[in-house]
């Protein structure tokens, strides 16, 4: 059962107000209108944070849409990212992704078609080196050599990136990789 919310706290459907033709009916059945609302994004606080975030990163094109390229600071040209933080099953990931289809500039891909942000999820046990070789595989780069360092395959994962012309790198679950291997601290 569904029960309303003052209006200041009422969460908006981000897709078009439902029809009588495209939402389920009444006759449906559970699955059904569960899989209905499980298909709607429902917009809330965390977009607008998301996007502020977003606008200090990219660079806005003349009619103050953002683009795919990034902000270049500083003397050396450093980017900058944007981490996203929260308890598990709060719904991170479809915070980032529906945000960033929002924008018509960047296209976000898994490495075998082409787009300009590359989705990327970390393994659970990940080390900085597999993660920069993964990166490499899956965007089709060939063989890495086992004996780079870690810092040359990530350089080797920047000049991939630039080739194909991805400027937005998204690292889900992310935070594995700053977690203590178990066999370095005795747990």
């Amino acid at each position: 059962m569904m029960t309303s919310l003052d209006p200041q706290r009422r969460h908006q459907l981000s897709e078009a107000p439902a029809t009588p033709s495209s939402a389920p009916s009444l006759a449906s059945s559970p699955a059904e209108r569960l899989a209905w609302v499980r298909a709607r994004y429902m917009k809330n606080p965390r977009d607008e944070m998301f996007e502020d975030a977003m606008r200090e990163i990219l660079e806005s094109d003349a009619s103050g849409e953002l683009t795919a390229h990034p902000q270049r600071n500083g003397l050396v040209n450093e980017t900058r990212g944007v981490l996203v933080l929260g308890a598990p099953r709060i719904g991170k990931t479809a915070l980032i992704r529906r945000n960033l289809r929002h924008h018509t500039a960047i296209t976000v891909t898994d490495g075998k078609e082409p787009g300009n942000a590359l989705y990327f999820r970390v393994s659970a046990s990940p080390t900085l080196k597999g993660v920069a070789t993964d990166i490499l595989r899956v965007t089709g780069y060939g063989q890495v050599h086992a004996r780079l360092r870690s810092s040359q395959i990530w350089d080797m994962v920047v000049s991939r990136l630039a080739t194909l012309g991805i400027t937005i790198l998204w690292l889900d679950e992310a935070h594995h990789m700053l977690e203590l291997p178990k066999e370095c601290c005795g747990g």
